[in-house]
C-alpha cells in the first residue's frame, strides 16, 4: 500500500512538474519577445487541452470525483458511508483529473484528492486480498470447517438436492465452484466485522501516508489521522501510522534525491533537515520578546478572522454550484401559472435536460480555465503592475539591522574605527542574511579589517584562524599608520557585491527570480512574474526565504494575494478534484510576508518577513480547518525550522480558537453541504436530555431469519435501502400494541386473542447480499418458495440498546466504535426501533432551524434550558419524530 500511494505521488510529481514548466517557459519567452497576445493564447490553449479530457471524465464517468475528497475521508473515518461507492474507476478520474488540473495552472492543490485515492487505494487492496482464500485463512484464521458448522441452511443438504451426492464429496475436497462461491460469502457473514474494521484501519493508513509525502511529513500525516480523520484512537493504531508515514516519507525522499543527484540508493546519504520540503537557508536569530508575541496574537486573530471569512464564502460557492449545476433536480420557472390560493403568479417545476446541464458544466471548466489562463499572463507583465526592481533590494535591509555596517551612511566615512564597529556588531550575530551572502560578507570586512587596522593573530575570526599560518607582527605605531594609510583605497562601491543579490548562486530562488538582462550583466528583477509564473511549491518555497527581507515589496504581496484569493474562489467546487489546503498556505503565507513587511516599515529591522509568512501560513490553514497538532507539525516540518515551535504553537491554536468560535471550519462546512451525517467529538446538549426512543425510527422493514425467494425479491424491488434487519419472531401474551409493525409477511403482530408476535433482532443483511443470494438462487433454478435461512449470510451479532437509553451515549458508541446502526430493544429485548446516524444530528438541526426562525418559546429552546416539565419534555420529543416522510435508508 505504501509503495503505491508513494509512487502515485511520485508519477504525479514529475508528469505535472514537466509539464507545467515547459508551459511556463514558453509564456515567459513570448512576454519576453513583446507578443503577449500568443502568449496568452498559448496558454489558453494549453490549459484547455490539459483539463478537456479530465472534466469530460468527471461529467460523464464518475461525478463523484468532483470536490477534493478530505471530507468523504474524514466522514468515512468517522463512521459514515462516504467512500463506500469508490472504486477503481473513481480512483482513476480522480488522478487523471489531477494531472490535468495541476498542468493546467489552475489555483488548486492536490493534498486532499491525494488523500481520498491513497484512503481508496488501501480501501481496495483490503477488499480485493479478503477475496483470496489464502489471505483470509492467515489474516483472520478462516476455515471451510467453521463455515460448515456455523451455516445453518446445511450446506451438504442443498447441493445434494440440486447436484446430487457427488457435489459432497466435491465439496468436502474443497474444489467445487459453488461451494467455493459458498465458502467466500460465509466469510464475509462471519468476519465481516473484521473486514471492516482492517478497511477502516487501511484507509486510515492511506490517508495519513498521502498527507506524509505530500508535504515531506511523517509527523504531520500521523496527527491529522488522529487530530481530524480518526473518531477513535489504539496504541496500535499510533504504531501503524507511524511506520507507514515513515516508508512513505523514506521512499519519496530517497527516490528524489537519487534522481536530482543522479546516484544510486547506495550512495545516497540523507540529512533529516535537508529532506525538508523548504529547507531553511539562513541562520537567523529567534527573539521571543513581548512585543512580538503580541504581533503573533494579532496576526492569529486577523488568520482565524479571514479564514472564517473564506470558509463562508466558499460554503456559499459551494451550495450555489451544488443546486444548479452538480445536482440540479428542477429549473423553476417564475410566474408560469396563476396561484388561485394566493392569488399571485407561482413557480412551476421544469426538469432539467441532463444533457445541457453536463455541457454547462464543462463549459464552466473551460471558462475558468481560460480566465485562469488571462489572468496569469496579463496582469503580471503589465508595466503599471511588475516594475522591474534593482538585484540590491531584497538584501538592502542590512542597514536596519546592523547600522554599524552602513558605510554608505551620511556622515560615515570607511575608517578602521568604522570598520572595527561593523566587525563587533557582526560578531554579535544580529545579521539575518541567507547563510551563503551572511558568510561572504562577514568575511569581506573581516580580510578588510585584517590587511588595514591590526595584526592577524588579534583580528582574525575564530573560524578563520584554522585556515591561515601567517605570523603575527608587533602593534608598532608605524604599522598602524601604513594600514590607515591603505584603508584610504578602498570605497563603498567595494561592499556592493556582497549586498546585491546574485541569482546565479545556485540557490532555487535565483533559478526562479525572473531577470532581465542588460547586455552580459544582470539588471533587476520582477516580483509579481516572479510570483506568477511559476508552480504553487515553488511559489510557497519563494515566500518563506528567509534572510530577505524586501524581496517583495508590499504591492507584489498585495496583487498575488488578492488574485490568488479570487481564483481560488472562482476554480473551488468545479467539475474537477479542487482542493484549497495548498492554496490557503499560499495566501497564508503571502499575507503573512505582509504583515511582516508593514511591521519593518513601522520599526526598522523588527521582524523577519520570511518567519511571518511561516506563521501566516500555519495561522490562515488552522484558521480554515480548525486543525491545530497537525498544521504545527506539518510547518516544522516543512521547513525543518524548529525555533519557531512556541511561535507557531501560539498562533495555530489562537487562530483555531478563533476561528471556531465564529463558525465550524471548512471540511465540517463542506460535509453538511453534502450531507455527510459526521459526528463531532461531542455530542449537542439537546441530546443529553432525551432517550433514545425520542429520535429512532418506528417505521422499519425487517427480514425474519427464514424467507422465501420470492419474499426476497419482492423486498429489493419495493425498498432500495442499503440493507435490512433480520428479526427472530416470538410470541408473546397480553400485549399492548405500541411496537412497530414490521414487513407484511410478519403483519400478525397486532395482538389477537390477547396473543400476538414480537422480534428479536437477530442480525443485518446487506442489500448486495441479499442481491447475490437471489443470483445465486436463481441460477440454481430454484422455485420461488423455496426458503433460505438468511443467518448463514447476515452480520450476527447486532448492537443494541435499550430505549430508554439516553441519545448522548448512543451518540459516543457510534463515534468511537464508527458505527453506522444500531438496534433499540425494549426492557423485554424485542426490537423497538433503530437508530442510524442521521437520527442522532436531525433533532439538532430541527432545534437551530426552530431558533433560526425565532420561535424563542420553542419547546426545544425551553427544553435545552431545563425550563419545562416532564410532560413538556415528552412533547418535544415527539415533535422529534418522522413527520410523515418514507424510512431513512439506512447506512450500509
Amino acid at each position: 500500500m505504501v509503495v503505491i500511494i508513494s509512487a502515485l505521488y511520485l508519477g504525479l510529481t514529475y508528469s505535472t512538474e514537466y509539464a507545467s514548466e515547459y508551459r511556463l517557459e514558453r509564456i515567459k519567452e513570448f512576454v519576453e519577445n513583446n507578443d503577449r497576445w500568443m502568449g496568452t493564447l498559448f496558454a489558453i490553449g494549453t490549459a484547455v487541452a490539459a483539463i478537456i479530457v479530465p472534466v469530460c471524465l468527471v461529467v460523464f464517468v464518475a461525478p463523484s470525483a468532483i470536490g477534493s475528497g478530505m471530507t468523504e475521508v474524514i466522514a468515512f473515518l468517522n463512521g459514515a458511508s462516504a467512500l463506500s461507492g469508490i472504486d477503481l474507476r473513481v480512483l482513476f478520474v480522480k488522478y487523471v483529473s489531477i494531472i490535468g488540473m495541476v498542468s493546467a495552472g489552475f489555483f488548486s492543490g492536490i493534498d486532499g484528492p491525494m488523500s481520498e485515492v491513497g484512503a481508496g487505494v488501501a480501501m481496495m487492496l483490503v477488499k480485493g486480498a479478503t477475496r483470496w482464500t489464502w489471505f483470509r485463512r492467515i489474516f483472520y484464521g478462516e476455515t471451510l470447517d467453521l463455515g460448515r458448522v456455523n451455516d445453518k441452511s446445511d450446506v451438504a443438504t442443498e447441493l445434494k438436492e440440486s447436484k446430487g451426492s457427488a457435489a459432497i464429496e466435491r465439496a468436502e475436497e474443497g474444489d467445487d465452484e459453488d461451494t467455493g462461491l459458498h465458502e467466500r460469502k460465509l466469510a464475509g457473514s462471519l468476519l465481516g466485522f473484521l473486514e471492516q474494521r482492517q478497511i477502516r484501519l487501511f484507509a486510515t493508513l492511506g490517508a495519513a501516508v498521502s498527507i506524509a509525502v505530500i508535504f515531506a511529513a511523517p509527523v504531520g500525516g500521523v496527527l491529522f489521522a488522529v487530530e481530524e480523520a480518526t473518531s477513535f484512537f489504539e496504541l496500535s493504531l499510533l504504531i501503524k501510522l507511524t511506520f507507514a508515514t515513515i516508508a512513505g516519507f523514506l521512499i519519496v525522499t530517497y527516490t528524489q534525491f537519487g534522481i536530482k543527484m543522479h546516484e544510486t540508493l547506495s550512495n545516497i546519504y540523507l540529512d533529516p533537515l535537508e529532506a525538508s520540503l523548504i529547507p531553511l537557508d539562513s541562520a537567523c536569530k529567534f527573539e521571543m520578546r513581548w512585543s512580538m508575541i503580541v504581533s503573533y496574537m494579532a496576526l492569529a486573530l486577523l488568520c482565524g478572522l479571514f479564514g472564517q471569512v473564506m470558509n463562508k464564502g466558499l460554503s456559499f460557492i459551494q451550495r450555489k454550484r451544488q443546486k444548479y449545476l452538480i445536482e440540479p433536480e428542477v429549473v423553476r420557472k417564475k410566474e408560469c401559472e396563476w396561484d388561485k390560493k394566493n392569488g399571485k403568479p407561482a413557480a412551476v417545476p421544469i426538469p432539467v435536460n441532463k444533457k445541457i446541464n453536463s455541457g454547462v458544466r464543462i463549459f464552466e471548466v473551460i471558462l475558468v480555465a481560460v480566465i485562469t489562463a488571462v489572468v496569469v499572463v496579463w496582469i503580471p507583465s503589465s508595466e503599471t503592475v511588475d516594475k522591474c526592481v534593482p538585484l540590491t533590494t531584497p538584501l538592502s535591509h542590512l542597514p536596519s539591522l546592523v547600522s554599524e555596517c552602513d558605510f554608505s551612511a551620511t556622515g560615515k566615512s570607511l575608517t578602521c574605527e568604522t570598520l572595527s564597529s561593523c566587525k563587533a556588531a557582526l560578531d554579535d550575530g544580529n545579521l539575518c542574511f541567507p547563510t551563503s551572502y551572511e558568510n561572504q560578507f562577514a568575511e569581506y570586512v573581516v580580510k578588510l579589517y585584517q590587511a588595514s587596522c591590526s595584526t592577524l593573530e588579534s583580528l582574525v575570526a575564530p573560524s578563520l584562524q584554522e585556515h591561515t599560518s601567517t605570523p603575527s607582527e608587533p602593534e608598532t605605531g608605524h604599522h598602524r599608520r601604513s594600514t590607515a594609510s591603505n584603508i584610504s583605497s578602498f570605497s563603498v562601491n567595494d561592499f556592493a557585491p556582497y549586498l546585491t543579490y546574485n541569482p546565479n548562486d545556485g540557490s532555487d530562488l535565483g533559478q526562479q527570480l525572473i531577470v532581465e538582462h542588460e547586455g552580459a550583466e544582470l539588471k533587476c528583477y520582477y516580483q509579481v512574474r516572479t510570483l506568477f509564473w511559476t508552480s504553487p511549491e515553488r511559489q510557497l518555497k519563494m515566500l518563506l526565504s528567509r534572510g530577505l527581507y524586501n524581496l517583495w515589496d508590499l504591492k507584489s504581496l498585495a496583487i498575488f494575494f488578492i488574485i490568488y484569493v479570487i481564483m481560488s474562489s472562482l476554480t473551488y467546487y468545479v467539475a474537477l478534484p479542487t482542493d484549497l489546503v495548498v492554496p490557503n498556505l499560499i495566501m497564508g503565507a503571502a499575507f503573512g510576508r505582509f504583515i511582516g513587511l508593514i511591521l519593518n516599515q513601522i520599526r526598522p529591522g523588527f521582524a523577519d518577513p520570511g518567519a511571518y509568512a511561516l506563521l501566516g501560513m500555519a495561522g490562515l490553514w488552522s484558521g480554515t480547518s480548525g486543525l491545530v497538532l497537525t498544521v504545527t507539525a506539518v510547518a516544522l516540518e516543512l521547513t525543518g525550522d524548529f525555533s519557531y515551535l512556541p511561535a507557531l504553537i501560539l498562533v495555530t491554536f489562537t487562530s483555531a480558537w478563533v476561528s471556531n468560535t465564529i463558525g465550524p471550519s471548512l471540511y465540517h462546512i463542506e460535509m453538511e453541504n453534502n450531507g455527510a451525517p459526521y459526528l463531532p467529538a461531542e455530542p449537542a446538549r439537546l441530546l443529553r436530555t432525551i432517550a433514545t426512543r425520542d429520535v429512532m425510527q418506528k417505521s422499519i422493514v425487517a427480514l425474519g431469519a427464514v424467507e422465501s425467494l420470492a419474499t426476497i425479491k419482492s423486498i429489493l424491488m419495493q425498498y432500495d435501502y442499503n440493507g435490512f434487519p433480520v428479526v427472530q419472531k416470538v410470541i408473546v401474551k397480553d400485549v399492548d400494541n405500541r411496537y412497530m409493525s414490521f414487513h407484511s409477511s410478519m403483519h400478525d403482530s397486532a395482538a389477537k386473542n390477547g396473543i400476538a408476535y414480537r422480534f428479536r433482532p437477530v442480525g443485518y443483511v446487506t442489500s448486495s447480499r441479499l442481491a447475490e443470494l437471489v443470483e445465486d438462487l436463481e441460477r440454481e433454478r430454484r422455485t420461488e418458495n423455496s426458503t433460505f435461512n438468511l443467518e448463514s449470510i447476515i452480520s450476527s451479532a447486532p448492537l443494541v440498546v435499550r430505549e430508554d437509553t439516553t441519545a448522548a451515549k448512543v451518540y459516543s458508541l457510534f463515534r468511537q466504535l464508527g458505527l453506522k446502526r444500531v438496534f433499540v430493544v425494549n426492557a423485554e429485548g424485542f426490537l423497538t426501533g433503530l437508530v442510524v446516524r442521521r437520527d442522532l444530528i436531525r433533532p439538532v438541526l430541527e432545534a437551530e432551524e426552530a431558533e433560526e426562525r425565532g420561535e424563542e418559546e420553542s419547546d426545544a429552546q425551553k427544553y435545552v434550558e431545563h425550563e419545562k416539565s416532564a410532560q413538556n419534555l415528552n412533547e418535544l420529543a415527539r415533535r422529534f419524530k418522522r413527520r410523515s416522510q418514507p424510512p431513512e435508508r439506512t447506512p450500509e
